[in-house]
């Protein structure tokens, strides 16, 4: 059994955020760039995490872009693929590129960044097996 003193060390040290997902248009760009203001304001470290593949024009700069990665419009363009075929192949795309995204978020991790994973709403419905690989 962890000591109280060692167990509030190894929780200070884990990293904790929001998951932030709703249907398109429902405000998860706006809060999480609202949340990232309030942040520097009481100068709290935060990074967002823009797992959005059909997010573009973001008033905010991602820490972690999954456009980087893969690109909606360019996908939708050389597959033929409508933006939901479009939206699921990017998806797995990522759930196949698992190593890419941990690779980007152990710097946050370790350094106590609060995280916010602004995902599409497809996420929660299209792979949520993508999560149990992370």
């Amino acid at each position: 059994m962890l000591r109280p003193c060692r167990l509030a060390c190894r929780l200070a040290a884990m990293p904790f955020g929001q998951v932030v997902i709703g249907p398109p248009g429902s405000g998860k760009t706006t809060y999480c760039a609202a949340l990232q203001r309030y942040c520097a304001t009481i100068q709290r470290p935060v990074a967002i995490v823009n797992l959005d593949p059909a997010n573009e024009n973001l008033p905010y700069t991602p820490a972690v872009d999954l456009a980087d990665l893969v690109h909606l419009e360019t996908v939708m363009e050389e597959l033929k693929l409508g933006p939901n075929g479009g939206l699921v192949y990017c998806i797995d795309y990522l759930e196949k590129n698992m190593d890419w995204l941990r690779e980007k978020l152990e710097p946050l991790e370790k350094g106590g960044w609060h995280l916010l994973l602004q995902a599409s709403w497809i996420l929660h419905g299209a792979a949520p097996h993508a999560w149990t690989c992370a």
